[in-house]
């Protein structure tokens, strides 16, 4: 025998003891128990589904009205603020007068004069009448010559020419227009309503180009909306839509369609809408944003599931529903109309199947799961 194979058997001997100390005294299983992820589910169910566009206006009054200055001066007073009652017809704000003044004071003195020198004149023309009545007389008895009737006859004629009357019209007609330009002094309201909007302030000058306040008629709000072609025929005079005004609150607003036009504007080539926006809490204003959400596609008895269930991969949607195993098996689908809660699916899934909407970003084909919603949708 080789000497050293005793040394050979004895290191087999040690080593194997070492292994049965591993495996065998105060060994442990390695085997580790499969995690499973939490999910919600919910079923595929026949549904109408709505398709739904948002399009955003200006809410303004119903018929409501600028206020134009027809003069241009100075603003000297202010009686009213943005938000109150006004009749028809009220005055709003008083504008620099005083060179009116003074040319009506001159206009009203020209026109004394020219009233007196119309007296004056009128009884130069009853004795002309009378002298020239004389003369005639006389000259049909022989008494005079023609020349002296013929004097007598263009003295009448001078003082009725008219001159000292037209004179007189033209002084009253000037006094009737700076009248009326002291009027004009009163920024008035043109129609009974709220003052929506107010642009005036004491010194500012105002012209008649630009308004400096709007007034809202009491019956009602609306908004316009400008429509493209592709939505238009969607849309009916009476149908309900949504409306929501971040500057009130959050909720959302029925509205109805007021008026739909048939004829696109030139330049946009979109449709003018008008909404019908009831207000009972009297909380909207003219001038504030809102966003008109709009039904542009009825789709009635169409499989539906709730959009978060279903996931873009790979240029493919998909959805996760489970198995009997409770594990999570990946479907293709192809959808259809959404309308922001829920989508249609055209393809790939039949009503009464279980989808997750919760947790789907979590599994794989195969992820064990759990329910964390006891088991809802199955």
């Amino acid at each position: 025998m080789n000497r050293r194979t005793p040394k050979i058997v004895l290191s087999g001997l040690l080593i194997g003891a070492a292994l049965w100390g591993l495996n065998g005294c105060g060994a442990t299983d390695t085997t580790t128990a499969e995690t499973s992820v939490n999910i919600e589910t919910a079923a595929a169910e026949i549904k109408t589904i709505d398709k739904y566009v948002t399009y955003t206006g200006r809410v303004k009054g119903s018929n409501e009205v600028s206020v134009l200055p027809k003069i241009a001066s100075r603003v000297t007073a202010v009686y009213v603020q943005a938000g109150q009652s006004v009749g028809a017809g009220q005055t709003i704000a008083s504008l620099d007068s005083s060179d009116l003044e003074v040319s009506m004071a001159q206009a009203r003195a020209s026109l004394a004069a020219a009233q007196a020198s119309k007296a004056a004149n009128d009884i130069k023309i009853e004795a002309a009448e009378r002298n020239y009545a004389r003369l005639q007389s006389l000259f049909e008895a022989g008494a005079i010559a023609s020349r002296d009737l013929e004097a007598a006859r263009d003295e009448l004629n001078a003082l009725t020419s008219g001159t000292v009357s037209a004179n007189l019209a033209q002084i009253e007609a000037s006094l009737r227009s700076l009248e009326q330009q002291l009027q004009n002094c009163q920024i008035t309201t043109p129609i009974a309503g709220v003052v929506g909007w107010l642009d005036l302030s004491i010194g500012q000058t105002v012209n008649p180009q630009a308004p400096v306040a709007l007034i809202n008629p009491d019956n009602g709000l609306e908004i316009e909306l400008m429509i493209t072609e592709s939505d238009i025929s969607y849309l009916t005079v009476g149908q309900q839509v949504n409306v929501s005004i971040d500057a009130v609150d959050s909720a959302v607003i029925a509205a109805s369609v007021k008026t739909v036009s048939s004829i696109a504007n030139q330049a946009s080539r979109s449709y003018p809408v008008v909404i019908a926006l009831p207000n009972p809490e009297g909380k909207i204003k003219s001038g504030m944003f809102a966003e008109v959400r709009l039904a542009t596609l009825h789709k009635p008895g169409v499989v539906c599931i709730p959009l978060t269930a279903v996931l873009p991969q790979e240029g493919v949607s998909v959805v996760f529903t489970v198995n009997a195993e409770q594990r999570a098996e990946k479907l293709s689908v192809k959808t259809g109309v959404n309308d922001g809660v829920d989508i249609e699916i055209t393809e790939g899934l039949q009503a009464g199947q279980p989808v997750i909407t919760k947790g789907n970003t979590l599994v794989q084909d195969g992820t064990l799961t759990n329910l964390a919603d006891g088991g809802s949708g199955q």
